[in-house]
């Protein structure tokens, strides 16, 4: 009966310990603030609300973005007027650039902003569109200004396609959607399993420039065999058979950046021809939430004084139930010796 006293209360004071953990210290869960830019005349915007199901998706949800790591993800809107710079960066982990506007431009001042955030850890997502003959959401790719960006980060890996002004566009005249050469289906068999972004991604559909790639590790995904891209005057930059690559990654240890040549896939737009936004089309979504996690900066150090905590605490309740168990343990034997000698 002691033994069982003994033991119940070891398991009382354990559940008192663990109860006492923070949620955020038992599942290892960070904070992780997203910075969604629309300071640069993009026509794709959470105020606008042509890019809400997105970001509302990303918002206050909690994901596990390695395993057995979950974060919560809490996102800021850089309003047109603002700029990028020590102040608007500051405790943000990932920045999210979608493609400016072709009147736009980023301020050396906002370059160096950005530089300073990635030496320190940042990731960036950055997104461009398609140059078309033909306007079908109103929309041009701006690859210069986005490559300005890489240049400064000293990235020359990987960058949106580009001649001059003129970015392109990817054509699929056999996966596509109908009457739309450029609305392209891409399955799985296109991603690299190299990464987590392809996770649970079995097609997605695109509307995207193109992204050239000196180093094949950092392909995400191409379209397939029978893909090319084009720019407006004509001239290739990928010839059908190609497989031009329209979602890229680069990664040096220290920051994270993904390229892809498309916001409008991410956007509440109807995709023309189907009727329903293009965030919800296909795995659209699942790939926007996969870009964001493979982003997300390993966590600062663990506050260990939270597992010494928790350690003290157990060896304590070992201790005190080691000492009751050696005290009841020697009583008994204490009272066993006694007995006889009263009997005799």
């Amino acid at each position: 009966m002691r033994r069982a006293y003994v033991i119940l209360i070891a398991l009382v004071l354990l559940t008192i310990v663990f109860a006492s953990v923070p949620r955020g210290v038992a599942m290892l869960e960070e904070e992780v603030i997203v910075l969604f830019d629309e300071s640069h005349g993009q026509n794709l915007t959470y105020t606008l609300r042509n890019f809400t199901k997105a970001i509302d998706a990303l918002n206050g949800s909690v994901l596990e973005y390695k395993p057995g790591r979950y974060a919560k993800y809490l996102v800021r809107i850089l309003p047109p007027n603002a700029t990028l710079n020590y102040s608007t960066l500051e405790g943000v982990d990932i920045v999210i650039i979608g493609n400016p506007d072709q009147n736009a431009s980023f301020s050396e001042g906002e370059l160096s902003s950005l530089v300073n955030f990635t030496e320190h850890g940042g990731s960036l997502f950055l997104m461009c569109d398609p140059q078309l003959n033909e306007s079908v959401y109103g929309e041009m790719g701006n690859p210069m200004e986005l490559n300005k960006i890489l240049s400064a980060l000293n990235i020359s890996s990987v960058w949106f396609s580009c001649n001059d002004s003129l970015g392109d566009a990817i054509f699929n005249e056999n996966h596509s959607v109908v009457q739309h050469p450029y609305f392209v289906y891409v399955n799985r068999t296109e991603f690299s399993n190299e990464t987590s972004i392809s996770d649970n991604i079995k097609r997605v559909l695109t509307f995207s420039s193109s992204i050239v790639v000196k180093n094949n590790k950092c392909i995400v995904a191409t379209g397939d065999n029978m893909s090319y891209a084009i720019m407006p005057n004509g001239n290739y930059t990928f010839q059908n058979g190609t497989k031009p690559p329209w979602l890229a990654i680069y990664a040096d240890g220290k920051f994270k950046v993904a390229l892809c040549g498309s916001t409008v896939m991410f956007s509440d737009l109807n995709v023309k021809g189907l009727e329903k936004s293009w965030i919800d089309v296909e795995d659209n979504k699942i790939l926007w939430l996969n870009i964001i996690k493979w982003l997300t900066p390993l966590p600062s150090p663990i506050n260990v004084l939270n597992y010494f905590t928790i350690a003290g605490s157990i060896i304590l309740i070992l201790g005190v139930a080691s000492f009751l168990a050696y005290k009841i343990y020697g009583d008994q034997r204490k009272l066993a010796n006694f007995l006889p000698y009263r009997k005799s």
